[in-house]
């Protein structure tokens, strides 16, 4: 991502934070304080309020007390995990799942949704969203100002994993060399899953770098059909278009939030 990008997103994202939060303090990271971060007193503020707060809330309540899976850097405003919980808990709260799915193959009132999900505790990769129906199950990688998708040092640790874990799962779904799947490492521990769900990417529009990192993998999987590239934008735009009042408040805010960077 350049870095001229990530700033003007993260100049958006102070002035949303102060102008439309109404919050002057600045968060630290690090022992750093940044204007895009929120006090760790108000972190909860980076979940929309415009109609789903409850369900948001309790969301983020589960992943923090049950689960332990809040992020480090929830208070960060680019912080995907917030974002995916923006994204993704409206629609399941609103019974329309569907929207996030390309082609769907049971009824909408099979479908429900998890946060953070592990398939695999063994393998450990954790996906943003899961979608369990009763026919397949739908996971979903969340990406948002993170630089790549990130990749493994070759070093003895990893060998030894790959071996162990990740050969025979990787010739069963591409024909990759060792190397290329620790350079796009993040990249192929979604897609190895192919063997079990369908697998998603979803990114800005403007995101452009990594959206062709998928492409590139599209053209190397041996069943392409199973892995979706789906832009946050065009994902909030099937919301907006469903006509629900309560969804649309809501995304419409997101959409202010995430995407109208330079408007």
């Amino acid at each position: 991502m350049k870095n001229e990008t990530k700033n003007q997103i993260l100049r958006h994202l102070a002035w949303y934070k102060e102008s439309v939060l109404g919050i002057s303090e600045n968060g630290t990271w690090q022992g750093t304080k940044y204007p895009h971060i929120l006090p760790e007193s108000a972190q909860n503020k980076n979940l929309i309020d415009a109609g789903f707060y409850s369900e948001l809330h309790e969301s983020l309540i589960s992943l923090q007390n049950n689960s332990g899976k809040a992020h480090w850097g929830f208070a960060h405003l680019n912080s995907s995990q917030a974002l995916a919980l923006n994204l993704f808990v409206p629609l399941s709260a609103a019974s329309r799942l569907d929207v996030v799915l390309d082609q769907l193959s049971e009824s909408t009132s099979t479908l429900r949704g998890t946060l953070e999900y592990v398939d695999d505790e063994v393998e450990g990769t954790t996906f943003d969203y899961c979608v369990h129906g009763e026919v397949e199950r739908y996971f979903f990688e969340v990406k948002y100002t993170e630089d790549s998708f990130a990749a493994a040092k070759d070093d003895a640790s990893h060998r030894a994993k790959f071996e162990r874990v990740y050969e025979r799962r990787v010739a069963d779904i591409a024909d990759i060399s060792r190397d290329e799947f620790f350079r796009d490492y993040q990249l192929w521990r979604n897609i190895i899953y192919t063997d079990r769900a369908v697998v998603t990417f979803v990114v800005p529009r403007f995101r452009t770098d990594l959206q062709e990192v998928v492409k590139r993998a599209l053209d190397r999987v041996k069943f392409p059909d199973r892995v979706k590239l789906l832009t946050v934008d065009d994902l909030v735009q099937r919301a907006v278009d469903i006509g629900d009042s309560t969804l649309e408040r809501h995304f419409q805010e997101f959409r202010r939030k995430y995407l109208s960077i330079g408007s």
